[in-house]
């Protein structure tokens, strides 16, 4: 198991409203953002992780699962683990977003479900059962902004995980806490 964890890492992250773009992909600061996080998995496969693990949100978990896709296509020995809090978790999302869960999940080589329906825990549970299985922690964390991603980098820590944080306009973040 151990030898597992090592090669293994998680992502947690922020939704889109949380960005000082929101929802415009196209914005350049996105842009750049999204190719820094590309270049920290590109990275992060150098040094020999080749299992990531996403929670399948919207927003950050998105950006990330995108971009191990794309690499798998020239590293075949990448493993996408999509940790899915419930199986509703996308039930009130737009057609658009949907459309690229479904994308995510398809091209995804493991599907974990936390729980069959939605908990007030299902999404702690989640990102605990992530922190388990990985050695790194990759987070689109923005300073200030408390959440699922703030407790998540606060557990990583008191863990002893390793933890790179991408920020707003893909420098990196220093964490205060």
């Amino acid at each position: 198991m151990e030898d597992f964890v090592s090669r293994t890492c998680c992502f947690t992250g922020h939704r889109p409203n949380k960005f000082l773009w929101g929802y415009n992909e196209d914005h350049p600061d996105c842009l750049e953002y999204k190719r820094k996080l590309k270049d920290t998995i590109v990275s992060l496969y150098n040094e020999g992780i080749n299992w990531f693990i996403v929670g399948g949100a919207v927003g950050f978990d998105t950006w990330a699962a995108e971009s191990i896709i794309d690499l798998k296509k020239e590293h075949k020995d990448i493993i996408l683990e999509v940790a899915i809090p419930c199986r509703t978790q996308d039930s009130l999302w737009p057609k658009k977003s949907k459309e690229r869960y479904k994308n995510i999940i398809d091209n995804s080589q493991k599907l974990t479900i936390i729980s069959h329906e939605y908990t007030n825990f299902c999404m702690q549970q989640r990102n605990d059962y992530m922190l388990k299985k990985s050695s790194v922690v990759v987070a689109g964390y923005m300073e200030g902004v408390k959440g699922g991603t703030y407790s998540t980098i606060k557990k990583a820590r008191l863990l002893d995980k390793r933890i790179i944080v991408v920020g707003e306009k893909a420098t990196q973040t220093k964490l205060n806490f």
